[in-house]
């Protein structure tokens, strides 16, 4: 029997779900909420979802909790939210709409949101439950569902996403240096410009993750003004 490695070590130190499979370093760079908005040249793989909740919402009904959800879409249908949402195991059975508006227009209804416009949703249970589900996110307020990175299990934790991706990354640039540098070329590489953005918000996000999982407590900063809390123009990072 295979003894567990270092990765799995530290996921149940910090009590982060692993993975048991392979899985692609594009996925993992889309289930990063640091980068997962950015363009590239695949969206094959499913992105970390940005999820508020709207908190201004003058009646709240006991159960039941109003949020938003920006997805890749100017317009969606109900059947095809629940095929967006079984990419998230996390929340797929618990956001819900409401069905009496549902039924009355062909596509979903959207409100304002931090990152601008969002879906309408329900979250079935009180605030509390959303966030033991989707914890806040380095910044209050910014709440983030990430993908499934092998079928339908829970994902890892972000710290421990970050740890998968750098770790590949790593073995890249150390067993295959030609096709790395070729890969970090600007005036050539389609994936450059990502790959650079991934390892500068990695010196962003580590310490403050590493930081989190060695106290034991969360530490939550305000956003900035900025669309992008993790945009180095905005806010706090600037």
């Amino acid at each position: 029997m295979n003894a567990p490695g270092q990765f799995q070590v530290v996921a149940g130190c910090v009590q982060s779900p692993t993975i048991d499979s392979g899985v692609e370093l594009g996925a993992l760079i889309r289930a990063l909420p640091e980068v997962s908005s950015e363009p590239m040249a695949s969206t094959r793989w499913p992105r970390a979802l940005p999820l508020f909740v709207t908190s201004w919402e003058p009646v709240r009904l006991h159960g039941h909790t109003r949020i938003t959800l920006d997805i890749d879409a100017e317009a969606v249908t109900l059947a095809e939210l629940a095929k967006i949402l079984k990419n998230y195991p996390t929340a797929s059975t618990k956001i819900t709409v409401n069905q009496t508006v549902a039924q009355s227009f062909a596509t979903l209804q959207y409100k304002p949101a931090p990152t601008g416009q969002g879906v309408d949703l329900i979250w079935v249970g009180e605030e509390s439950d959303l966030e033991a589900a989707v914890p806040q996110y380095r910044f209050w307020n910014w709440r983030w569902l990430q993908p499934s990175l092998s079928g339908q299990s829970i994902p890892p934790s972000p710290l421990m996403t970050w740890w998968l991706l750098l770790y590949g990354l790593s073995m890249l640039a150390r067993y295959f240096p030609v096709p790395w540098t070729r890969a970090l070329d600007l005036d050539r590489s389609p994936s450059a410009v990502v790959l650079d953005l991934v390892m500068t918000r990695a010196m962003d996000a580590l310490p403050h993750l590493i930081y989190e999982a060695v106290t034991g407590r969360p530490v939550r900063f305000p956003a900035g003004v900025g669309p992008d809390p993790f945009d180095r123009r905005h806010g706090i990072l600037g």
